[in-house]
């Protein structure tokens, strides 16, 4: 599997392209949602609402219109045995990545970059080699990592930088220090959570106090989430007694098996027929394998669907991206099989246990088991799942790279936007309301009016709006962009205005 695939949640095998995030029925008329906020002058689609124009059929298309020049980056590497191979190959594509948001238009955006592992301990249990609790590398309990020699000033946890630098935290070349900075090592958990681990990350960032994470989390920034991984998630509750040391055998009880990322996929993984808990009748190969999702704490893993709300209610999804880069797993030729290997036992001797195999191996020995959990989370976000048993990870890098890119540009409108006849202005209406106070005071609708030839009716407290080919239109190569004016000069929103509002956009287009 060499070319990235973006699962449906509804089926693993279904790859629809990137826009399926974004609604569309074809039809006689466009109807956008615009947020707007103080630092934008053209803001980002929130909700779906109807303006009663003619003609009456219309065509849902729910994007953002406007750039939003604040990114906040979060890679999960995973850093358990094996991965060292994996994250060098990932280090080899992060200066060109870095490159890419360089040469935005209007330069590196607002940026902060920030890299957690996948290590965060076994549950109740102190005793998992590797698994040490709150011991580095073994539980890193969701803190960036910054290692000393990688180019951040002295305090900084995570990367800072802005297009003139002056927002800069660190020294040198920005992707000489993301290089560093992502290449954790493999002496950390085998039992991987990174899904909790970027849980408990995003949580103390949004403590502007906190010594590990504060600062990185910002509510008005696209939050881009990238993981890398060749194995499953594994995450846990923190009272979690599914890695009990003491059961080693798979006759022993609780019926865990032995102690291995079998367990796993055991307890995490439900497929046609029951997973094996023996080695009796291996190998043996698996279909129809998902996410077990069961909410049983005792023994099971902490349902994917939690980490997706999770996210889901922290950011907006417009303004959300994911990525994993892992192991197929899902579609109907992927691989699923469990055969037999030895292993030993507590009293010293040995037994036959099942083990998973891999689901891909590259040509250059690396490999990767099967992601089952990875691509639930990545299918119900509408994310990115992306190979990591290709030769390199040039393709799903740049995969990644252009879906931000695209996620900062201003959303480009055609020109078959229909005209009034009676004025020759765009057949639109423009409806901007501004949000209710947390006193209580409620929110209002106000009719926003077209520029027109100028923008002399624009003021402070009340915009208008056009289509802009201004720069940066570039960014628009086919089309135009919306724009609000708050003054003659079309200025930005006053810095000082600090009422979040929202623009419901509907326009005329041919059919």
């Amino acid at each position: 599997m060499d070319q990235p695939t973006r699962p449906s949640s509804a089926d693993a095998s279904i790859v629809p392209s990137r826009p399926t995030r974004r609604r569309r029925w074809r039809g006689a008329r466009w109807l956008v949602v615009v947020a707007l906020t103080p630092a934008l002058w053209a803001c980002n689609a929130r909700r779906l609402q109807s303006v009663e124009v003619h003609p009456s059929a219309v065509t849902f298309d729910n994007v953002p219109l406007s750039t939003n020049r604040k990114l906040d980056l979060l890679f999960m590497v995973d850093d358990s045995p094996s991965m060292k191979p994996l994250q060098a190959k990932l280090a080899a594509q992060l200066p060109s990545f870095m490159q890419r948001l360089i040469e935005l238009d209007g330069g590196l955006p607002d940026l902060h970059v920030a890299v957690i592992s996948s290590s965060l301990g076994a549950g109740a249990f102190a005793d998992v080699p590797g698994c040490t609790p709150s011991q580095s590398p073994g539980d890193d309990l969701g803190r960036f990592q910054h290692k000393a020699g990688c180019g951040l000033n002295a305090g900084a946890t995570f990367i800072k930088a802005s297009a003139d630098g002056t927002a800069n935290n660190f020294t040198g070349p920005i992707e000489s220090v993301f290089t560093c900075l992502a290449q954790l090592g493999d002496q950390g958990c085998g039992f991987e959570h990174p899904f909790e681990s970027m849980r408990q990350a995003l949580g103390k960032s949004v403590n502007p106090n906190d010594p590990d994470n504060g600062g990185f989390w910002r509510d008005d920034a696209l939050l881009g989430i990238v993981m890398l991984t060749n194995e499953d998630d594994c995450s846990v509750p923190g009272d979690s007694q599914l890695f009990n040391t003491s059961v080693m055998s798979v006759a022993d009880q609780p019926p865990l098996g032995g102690l291995w990322s079998y367990r796993c996929n055991e307890f995490g993984h439900r497929c046609d027929q029951p997973l094996p808990h023996t080695a009796d009748g291996l190998p043996v190969t698996l279909t129809g394998c998902q996410s077990k999702e069961n909410t049983d704490t005792l023994y099971h893993l902490t349902p994917v669907a939690e980490f997706v709300q999770f996210l889901k209610a922290a950011k907006d999804p417009k303004d959300l991206f994911v990525a994993v880069i892992g192991g197929p797993s899902g579609g109907s030729t992927d691989r699923y099989e469990v055969h037999a290997r030895k292993a030993v036992v507590g009293n010293g001797g040995t037994e036959m246990q099942p083990e998973i195999s891999h689901s891909c191996v590259a040509s250059d020995g690396t490999y990767a088991d099967p992601g089952v959990r990875l691509l639930k989370f990545v299918a119900d976000l509408n994310g990115l799942f992306l190979p990591i048993c290709a030769p390199d990870f040039r393709k799903a890098m740049d995969q990644i790279a252009e879906q931000l890119i695209a996620d900062l540009k201003p959303r480009c409108f055609p020109d078959e936007i229909l005209v009034r006849p009676d004025n020759g202005n765009p057949d639109c209406q423009v409806l901007l309301r501004s949000s209710g106070t947390p006193s209580g005071a409620s929110s209002t609708d106000v009719v926003v009016p077209f520029c027109g030839a100028s923008v002399a009716s624009a003021s402070a407290s009340q915009p208008c709006w056009r289509f802009s080919s201004d720069p940066p239109d570039n960014a628009c190569p086919t089309g135009r962009h919306l724009q609000f004016c708050w003054s003659d000069t079309c200025g930005p929103m006053p810095t000082q205005d600090t009422t979040r509002r929202t623009a419901y956009l509907s326009c005329a287009t041919v059919p």
